[in-house]
């Protein structure tokens, strides 16, 4: 255990009168968690009810939730129970109310660390309450991370070359204040380059440059085990400009490996482009909990099998929750934890809903499996989301 508590897992979320969801609470468990469903039965909508109570920007302002009220629980390592509940004023109030100075009255916020509330300021926010709690307690409340089915826009350094500069401090004669000239990166993708160069006055060339670009080992590593790229690299054919208090570095971007060639971006199949987004983005994430959204989407089903498994073994560190329309996702999930499987359903009166199977469904499908074939075929032919 390090000395801070870090959050594990989500143990469970409450929200009312968002978006289709009128009222809804549904068990979380660590590891694996699967929500199926139909198309427009909300599972999409459940993945943004928890990113609206976990956002930490725009908590009191009134363009900010969307929600009646809300209240998320986790679990960290500690076994500390973590309880965060906002709820806000109606939406008329909401609507007459135009100045700023009322923001932090909009919403009503608690928190509580194993029963007891935590006193908190009355313009508090989300923000504050982390940096409260992790001073107070040293715990640590990791946001969700959101890997949606659609690649994000902004790709540079993959999809597009990117920029950097350094500035020269003239009394060290180092470099420092790294910036993007252009785009955002994930800083670690550079983090020797960056280290290396701000703490070095030596000279820089583009040789020493393209050796200090290196990828972490287990993102190389998981992508060749569980997709087509058999390595990545930054392209060595980098630009490099020295001024006498800047040094610039263009045309950066990555190759991959496949098929024993080296190609852009560009040259990837849709499938193998979101296998990398996702594999990296799970690998390289600090955070203990994953939402994504239908990866089964666009991913050959012999890709997808071995994607699976990929994160089945990612979950033995982190809280994954999938949605998905397939059937095959199921079969992760072994037959003694099928209160893992969450179906969303949406009915014009009641709205969106989530429930676990019952006892009597979970009986009937583990003879299934055991009798005949797969989960994934006993779903097929059974009613359990009509």
């Amino acid at each position: 255990m390090t000395l801070v508590d870090k959050v594990s897992y989500i143990k469970s979320i409450s929200t009312k009168n968002f978006k289709s969801i009128k009222d809804s609470t549904v068990e979380l468990s660590p590891g694996i968690n699967i929500l199926i469903g139909k198309n427009a039965s909300g599972k999409s909508i459940f993945f943004e009810s928890i990113q609206e109570i976990s956002r930490v920007n725009k908590v009191a302002s009134r363009i900010g939730y969307r929600f009646s009220s809300s209240e998320i629980t986790y679990i960290t390592e500690g076994k500390n129970i973590i309880t965060l509940s906002a709820s806000r004023n109606s939406v008329r109030e909401l609507k007459q109310d135009k100045s700023d100075e009322n923001d932090g009255d909009l919403l009503n916020l608690n928190i509580k660390i194993n029963n007891k509330s935590v006193p908190l300021e009355k313009k508090s926010n989300l923000r504050s309450i982390r940096r409260t709690i992790y001073a107070d307690y040293k715990i640590d409340i990791s946001l969700p991370k959101y890997v949606q089915f659609n690649l994000p826009t902004d790709l540079t350094f993959v999809s597009t070359p990117g920029n950097l500069q350094f500035t020269k401090d003239d009394e060290s004669d180092s470099y420092f204040n790294f910036e993007l000239i252009n785009g955002r990166l994930a800083t670690d993708m550079i983090h020797n380059l960056e280290l290396e160069i701000e703490s070095n006055t030596r000279k820089h060339t583009k040789s020493s440059v393209s050796k200090l670009l290196v990828f972490d080992k287990r993102i190389k590593n998981q992508l060749k085990k569980y997709s087509p790229i058999a390595d990545i690299r930054f392209s060595p054919n980098i630009n490099l400009y020295k001024a006498p208090k800047h040094l610039k570095i263009e045309n950066l971007y990555i190759e991959f490996k496949v098929d024993n060639s080296w190609m852009p971006w560009s040259y990837l199949s849709d499938g193998t482009k979101r296998l990398f987004y996702l594999i990296y983005e799970l690998v390289n994430s600090n955070s203990s909990c994953i939402l994504i959204e239908e990866p089964e989407l666009g991913i050959h089903p012999h890709q997808y099998h071995k994607i699976l498994d990929f994160l089945k073994e990612e979950s033995e560190n982190k809280q994954i929750i999938i949605s998905t329309h397939s059937p095959q996702t199921l079969n992760i999930i072994p037959n003694d934890e099928l209160n893992r499987i969450i179906i969303s359903k949406y009915d014009s009166k009641t709205g969106s809903t989530y429930r676990h199977l019952t006892k009597a469904e979970i009986a009937k499908a583990n003879k299934y499996t055991k009798e005949v074939g797969f989960l994934s075929d006993y779903w097929l032919h059974s009613d359990l989301e009509k």
